[in-house]
């Protein structure tokens, strides 16, 4: 053979060579692929074996590409959810129930709370939505009750404690009574009687408005309560946890209708039993 022939055969490419090459780098035989294709084939498997020592694609990149993917249209979801759905409901559309107002934070903690709704000056709905609480309330059981008017517009919105009163047709003896308020006021059911606080400004200012009431504070309230008129009544003072307290009384000192305190020298509390004036006061002062 010429001296020259390995060197041209080296530089001639030939499938068979490219083979023999991949065979070297990769430390196989022919023998050895045919083996693991034959069983890749019994495993079911019917993709062809690479070289043992080949490294294989890694499934990382396509399983990251898929979450990816997955959690882009989930973000996409909750985005139409909440312009399409969401904000459909707010405002009106659909259907869907429109949000109330906020209610205030309860002063007395409760433990349940029921909302009243009635409609602006119509006197016989807020009894009746009082009375329908006061049938289904449990003994020793404080009721927080929201109280919400609806205006022509069927809009409901916080009433406040003149409107409530005023619908009622409870009159305090001047107007100072609510100029010295704070806006903050609460009504209950205890069990079966009913309990009003009233944040204040002044409590000097509250005592004198409440003497001046109690003569016609428990006339007023009768219509509120479904009793007869009391005719002659006089307040008596009682002490609860160090709190002054005093109730209206018929000549009969075993009957009580109406009662009034000011606990912590900010809220005043009118209740319509002794027990409820007694129960709210303490929850007030130990808090």
């Amino acid at each position: 053979m010429p001296p020259n022939q390995d060197r041209r055969d080296s530089l001639i490419r030939t499938m068979r060579g490219d083979a023999e090459q991949l065979l070297r780098r990769d430390q196989t035989s022919f023998a050895d692929i045919y083996a693991q294709q034959q069983k890749s084939i019994r495993e079911g498997n019917y993709q062809l074996a690479r070289p043992y020592n080949t490294a294989r694609v890694s499934a990382a990149p396509r399983i990251l590409g898929i979450f990816l993917f997955v959690m882009l249209l989930l973000g996409a979801g909750g985005a139409g959810y909440y312009f399409f759905v969401t904000k459909k409901q707010n405002n009106g559309g659909g259907g869907g129930p429109v949000a109330g107002p906020a209610y205030p934070r309860p002063i007395i903690n409760p433990q349940t709370t029921s909302v009243i709704q009635f409609r602006k000056s119509d006197r016989t709905g807020l009894f009746q939505e009082i009375e329908r609480f006061g049938r289904q309330n449990a003994d020793n059981t404080f009721v927080y009750m929201p109280v919400l008017s609806a205006d022509a517009g069927k809009e409901y919105a916080l009433t406040s404690a003149k409107e409530f009163l005023d619908t009622l047709e409870i009159v305090p003896p001047s107007g100072d009574f609510y100029t010295n308020l704070t806006g903050e006021w609460n009504a209950y059911y205890y069990g079966r009687d009913l309990v009003f606080v009233f944040g204040i400004k002044s409590e000097s200012a509250a005592r004198g408005v409440m003497f001046s009431w109690e003569r016609t504070l428990l006339r007023q309230y009768t219509s509120l309560l479904r009793e007869n008129d009391p005719g002659i009544v006089e307040f008596h003072d009682v002490i609860i946890r160090n709190t002054d307290a005093r109730f209206g009384r018929y000549l009969d000192p075993s009957q009580h209708i109406v009662g009034y305190g000011i606990a912590r020298k900010e809220l005043l509390v009118i209740a319509t039993t002794e027990r409820s004036l007694k129960a709210a006061i303490e929850r007030l002062v130990v808090r």
